[in-house]
C-alpha cells in the first residue's frame, strides 16, 4: 500500500467524509503519526542502519547520522570488539585524562554524538547499528518501509487517532481497541532473527546497506 491507497482505506473507515470536510492533509496526519509509533514501538530491520567511520588519534567525539533516533550496537571491527554502552552519569565518574589513550572498549551516547572510552590511540573502524526516524509519507506514491503485513496497523490506528483528536472518545476507544486486536497476532520479525555477533561486530540486513558517505557510510 501507498499513501494515497492507505489515505482512501482511512477514509472510509471514518464515515467516508468528503475532503471538504476533512483534507487529504488532516488524514495524511494521523497517518504519518500513526506510522512513526509502529515504527518506534516495534522493531523492524527496515528502520535499521549500519554506519561506518575511522577513528582519529586524539579525537574522542564522534557526530552520529542525524536521522538516528537509538544506538542499538557498536563495534570496533579492526580489533573484532564489540564496545560497552555506558550512560552519562558513568562518563561523569569516569572522565578521563587527555594523555590516556588506548583501543576504545565503551561509548557513551549523547543527543546526536557519541564519546569513545577511551581516547583513540590510533586509526580504527567503527560500526554503528542504530534505529533511525523514518521520513513522513508526503505524496501519494509513497510506502511505508515496514513490512506489507504491518500496513493495515496503520490504517487501524490511523482510525482510532482520527477519532481522538476529534475528541470521540467512544469511538477512539472501541477502533483502539480493535488495533490492539489486530497487534496481538502480529509476530515481531527481529526477535527471533537479530543475532550480534561479538566476533563479527555488528550484524545488519543487506537492505539497508550503501555506499553513500558523509561523516558516516549511511544506507539512506
Amino acid at each position: 500500500m501507498n499513501l494515497g491507497t492507505i489515505r482512501t482505506s482511512v477514509r472510509k473507515r471514518v464515515g467516508n467524509p468528503t475532503v471538504g470536510d476533512v483534507p487529504d492533509a488532516t488524514l495524511d496526519d494521523v497517518i504519518n503519526r500513526s506510522y512513526r509509533q509502529i515504527c518506534d514501538r516495534f522493531r523492524f530491520y527496515t528502520t535499521r542502519k549500519l554506519c561506518a567511520f575511522d577513528t582519529v588519534l586524539d579525537q574522542q567525539k564522534y557526530n552520529l547520522p542525524t536521522s538516528s533516533l537509538v544506538v542499538l550496537a557498536v563495534s570496533d571491527t579492526t580489533n573484532k570488539n564489540t564496545l560497552i554502552a555506558r550512560d552519562e552519569s558513568w562518563a561523569n565518574d569516569n572522565i578521563i585524562d587527555a594523555t590516556t589513550h588506548g583501543k576504545p572498549t565503551s561509548y557513551v551516547h549523547i543527543k546526536d554524538w557519541m564519546q569513545l572510552y577511551p581516547i583513540p590511540d590510533d586509526t580504527y573502524s567503527i560500526k554503528v547499528y542504530y534505529r533511525y526516524s523514518v521520513a513522513d509519507l508526503a505524496v501519494d506514491a509513497d510506502e511505508p518501509l515496514i513490512p506489507l503485513e504491518w500496513h493495515e496497523g496503520i490504517c487501524l490506528l490511523a482510525r482510532a487517532v482520527y477519532y481522538d483528536d476529534n475528541q470521540d472518545i467512544p469511538k477512539a476507544q472501541y477502533t483502539f481497541t480493535a488495533y490492539s486486536a489486530w497487534l496481538s497476532t502480529k509476530p515481531n520479525e527481529m526477535d527471533e532473527e537479530m543475532k550480534i555477533s561479538d566476533e563479527q561486530g555488528v550484524r545488519v540486513p543487506t537492505k539497508a546497506s550503501s555506499g553513500r558517505r558523509l561523516d558516516f557510510d549511511q544506507a539512506d
